[in-house]
């Protein structure tokens, strides 16, 4: 019989259909169903009779990434054959040959994983007891535990196709299952890598898990449901609201991961006129969590701010903003664990009266210090230092001779042996760039480079590397990348460095809403608004400054968005993170999270 026909004359589908392959529907086969007889959590599990009872999904599970792990607790009623199945992953003709079950050894029962030959654990598994039963895949060897302990590890040299699934018995109608299933779990990483305490409760979604089926509705149903449904990317929270009027003026930093692996980033933002600030925490199922808000200060007109550590080594926030059309800066020390941000510090003075701030990103330098812009004909630095969160200025002033207009931002390159800060700017009036740097608190020489090529709409700069190597995003007529490297000065010159241009390339004709983030191993992430009004993504690599554009992805934007997208891409514990605020549409108020694991 081909894969995925009727068995037995009866077949049942459950779940909604899927969404980025989460969750799949479930073919239900011959008499399994939900039972209340059973269960280890929710009130019920899985019942399959042993004859000809089964599960098949009906999409595929993504396990082809090189690890993965296949659960569930089983409670068997008899072992009506040689090896009764539990899992069947391979899915179609061609696939990796492996089963996953129990097989009979000698009359007794053991925890297996077929290869070409069976491999089986120590424990003989009893009947009408329920036991935890795990095979974990980390990229090199399959490991099965029983109950949380290791019993066998079996070297693996084979490699999934991305598969449906079958759950149960073998995939053509044998080796059935006589008993119950509960909480059965497939996901796309290697969850135990020791031995461990058995799950105490059901299992929860998360960014991970490929197959989740907790087996729970009334006696007799058929509706198996899969619920590892597909975090959503889009989380809307008008709670957060903030001037639209100058929605250009905010950043988004990363601060790293808390003690539970979970990234966090620090928005700097306008709340009807006031400079505040809060920390927002992406949780293991795509959710977001924040802090309480923090205000800056009592008034202003746009603020940013960066994450480092003081000179004592405690993470903490610097933001800077303006009022009155001068610029200053505050710290506040950052707790992930907690996600809370402490006590704002006294302010410094970064330009005075007549100036502005305007679009001025700072940038940590290492060992307590910090070059915050403001912008006096030109953009201008000042090196902060922070001990605890008392913040002094020094006098140097590094003035980057750029043109006097409101798209202004910085990026620091690298700080060496902690003598010298370095770091990139841009314009986006005039679109050029420019260097510059402090060798301890002395300022060093400035260059400049023009790669305007189109029509302005927004520029920001971006680095490649974190010492030699930027680009500039510009978008007006069309979305396109200017890279270029830097040649700093050496030993204890103070001269000025070089910039050098590299080719520039194109994304998207037409489109706009452009924005550049720094990039993971030699690549750059550029987000923008397509000629046909959606929202993209699109990673850049390079190889030294020549750069290759990837696919463009249509990020699925509710319709309404609108402005320039900030944020980080980063590499996290959840791994390569895209962390984006957006505006609710033109003229509203409310900020919106764009959140995904690329």
């Amino acid at each position: 019989m081909p894969f995925g026909a009727m068995r037995h004359g009866f077949t049942f589908q459950a779940a909604a259909a899927a969404v980025d392959g989460r969750p799949v529907d479930i073919d239900v086969y011959g008499n399994a169903q939900i039972s209340t007889a059973q269960s280890k959590f929710g009130g019920s599990s899985g019942y399959f009779d042993g004859t000809n009872s089964t599960l098949e999904t009906a999409s595929p599970q993504e396990l082809s990434a090189g690890e993965w792990t296949m659960e569930c607790w089983a409670r068997a009623d008899s072992y009506p054959t040689s090896a009764p199945l539990i899992f069947d992953p391979r899915g179609s003709a061609g696939a990796l040959f492996r089963l996953i079950g129990v097989r009979n050894v000698s009359g007794a029962y053991k925890i297996g994983y077929f290869t070409n030959t069976w491999n089986v654990g120590t424990t003989t598994l009893s009947t009408n007891t329920w036991y935890h039963l795990a095979w974990v895949f980390d990229g090199s060897n399959v490991k099965m535990y029983v109950n949380g302990s290791l019993e066998a590890t079996v070297s693996e040299t084979g490699t999934f196709v991305d598969t449906v699934m079958t759950i149960a018995s073998y995939q053509d109608d044998d080796y059935y299952w006589d008993g119950y299933l509960d909480e059965i779990r497939v996901s796309s990483v290697a969850r135990y890598s020791g031995n461990f305490t058995a799950p105490t409760s059901a299992f929860s979604n998360d960014l991970d898990t490929e197959l989740l089926i907790h087996a729970d509705d009334t006696n007799g149903s058929t509706n198996f449901v899969d619920d590892a449904s597909e975090p959503s990317a889009w989380i809307s929270d008008s709670a957060i609201e903030y001037d639209y009027a100058i929605y250009q003026n905010q950043n988004l930093q990363y601060a790293g991961d808390d003690s539970s692996g979970r990234p966090c980033f620090l928005w700097g933002y306008m709340n009807n006129g006031v400079p505040s600030a809060i920390l927002l925490r992406r949780n293991s199922d795509g959710t977001i969590s924040k802090s309480t808000e923090v205000v800056v200060h009592g008034n202003g007109n746009n603020t940013t701010c960066v994450v480092g550590e003081n000179n004592g080594g405690d993470l903490i926030g610097v933001q800077s903003f303006a009022v009155g059309g001068g610029s200053y800066a505050r710290a506040y020390e950052l707790d992930l664990n907690n996600l809370s941000i402490g006590t704002v510090s006294n302010y410094v003075t970064i330009e005075g009266t007549g100036n502005s701030a305007s679009f001025s990103y700072s940038t940590y330098m290492g060992s307590g210090r910090f070059a915050v812009g403001g912008r006096a004909s030109g953009i201008r630095q000042r090196l902060i230092t922070v001990s605890g969160t008392s913040i002094s200025v020094s006098s140097a002033v590094v003035v980057l001779p750029l043109g006097d207009g409101v798209y202004q931002t910085t990026r620091g390159m690298v700080h060496t042996s902690g003598s010298y800060y370095r770091f990139i700017a841009c314009n986006g009036n005039d679109g050029k760039v420019a260097a510059g740097y402090f060798r301890n608190t002395t300022a060093g020489g400035t260059a400049t480079l023009d790669v305007s090529s189109v029509g302005l709409s927004f520029r920001s700069v971006a680095r490649l590397d974190g010492s030699t190597k930027g680009a500039m995003i510009t978008s007006g007529s069309s979305v396109e990348i200017a890279p270029f490297s830097v040649s700093w000065p050496s030993g204890t010159s103070t001269g000025s460095p070089t910039i050098t241009s590299g080719t520039n390339i194109t994304l998207a004709s037409g489109a706009t809403n452009a924005n550049l983030f720094d990039g993971i191993d030699d690549s750059l992430m550029a987000v923008y608004r397509g000629s046909d009004g959606d929202w993209y993504r699109q990673q850049i690599t390079a190889s030294g400054i020549a750069l290759t554009a990837g696919t463009a992805v249509n990020i699925d934007a509710p319709s309404g968005y609108y402005g320039h997208p900030f944020g980080q891409y980063v590499n996290t514990t959840q791994g390569n993170v895209l962390f984006m605020i957006m505006d609710i549409g033109s003229g509203a108020d409310g900020a919106t999270i764009y959140s995904e694991v690329v």
